[in-house]
């Protein structure tokens, strides 16, 4: 019975590593072999590049609001800028901004001057 017993455990451990063996053929790719991507199977899902979790908080720190400048009621300086083509059919018309104009809300060359 005990040299059953030991031929049966020399038996599963060579089962064992034929099983891994075999396991680490089956999960190779085209990825993590020399194999062509056409020989990728078409029904397997390529894995996701990133493996973060999303934790489900809002992006940006504590005390981050992010918000811009407000529009005021009687603004010191305004800039009319004409309209380059006609208003036909209620189309929506645009106009670029002026030589300088980066945002739709910015400060003045002298607060500029001042933070330099």
């Amino acid at each position: 019975m005990r040299a059953l017993v030991v031929e049966q455990a020399a038996l599963i451990k060579q089962l064992r590593e034929r099983i891994q063996a075999l396991g680490a053929r089956l999960a190779q790719d085209s990825h993590n072999s020399s194999q062509p991507p056409s020989s990728d199977p078409p029904f397997k899902k390529p894995p996701p590049r990133s493996q973060r979790q999303p934790s489900g908080r809002k992006p940006g720190g504590p005390g981050q609001h992010g918000v811009t400048r407000s529009l005021v009621d009687d603004p010191d300086h305004r800039v009319i800028i004409p309209l380059a083509g006609t208003c036909a059919g209620g189309r929506v018309q645009r106009s670029p901004f002026p030589g300088g104009v980066t945002a739709t809300v910015q400060y003045g060359p002298s607060v500029s001057a001042l933070a330099v």
